[in-house]
């Protein structure tokens, strides 16, 4: 028996529906007016942390986890393990692989509303921003007090704002909010 949470996103048309299958890095693909699978998709090799669909559903981001979690040792007191964010064409499935990170935790990605650009949470202290329509980095944004081993970011939630210029993030103690995507979060206690 196969428990816990599992990510799962819906088309904005509300067509296709994406699981993942088991305790695995393969997505299930379906077709919701049809009430069938239509294919399975090995999208990660271990699991997956995150699915989006982007605002035209042409587009499915997805992070997952790529090695198992290493045992933790005197240099590296904490387990970390290789996640990788990738983009997925809906018409053809196939994969643009965006980034990879070795991190404490799994990582989460969101998409602005608008479909071009994301965010994903490359470190406890560090959310990396993409442009989908370039293919690049456009920059980072990092906690007050980077690499504090405080994991000033709380994995799983994040997220941006209707119009685009607002991503949040949850914080130990409290959210991260920043207004334009483009310098350091600041702090809200909540």
């Amino acid at each position: 028996m196969w428990g816990g949470s599992s990510p799962l996103a819906i088309s904005p048309n509300g067509r296709l529906l994406v699981t993942q299958a088991g305790p695995s890095g393969t997505l299930e693909i379906w077709d919701t007016h049809a009430a069938q699978k239509i294919q399975s998709l090995p999208a990660h090799k271990l699991s997956v942390t995150s699915l989006a669909f982007s605002s035209d559903g042409q587009r499915l981001l997805t992070a997952g986890q790529e090695t198992p979690i290493s045992r933790p040792y005197a240099a590296v007191p904490d387990p970390t393990a290789e996640f990788s964010v990738k983009l997925w064409d809906i018409a053809t499935w196939r994969e643009k692989s965006l980034a990879t990170t070795t991190r404490v935790g799994a990582p989460i990605a969101a998409f602005s509303p608008d479909g071009h650009r994301l965010a994903f949470e490359e470190s406890w202290d560090v959310i990396a921003l993409f442009d989908i329509d370039q293919g690049a980095a456009t920059g980072t944004l990092a906690a007050s007090a980077p690499r504090s081993g405080n994991r000033t970011f709380s994995t799983g939630n994040l997220g941006f704002g209707p119009d685009g210029t607002c991503l949040s993030g949850r914080a130990k103690r409290g959210a991260r909010v920043d207004a334009e995507t483009s310098r350091k979060m600041t702090g809200l206690g909540l």
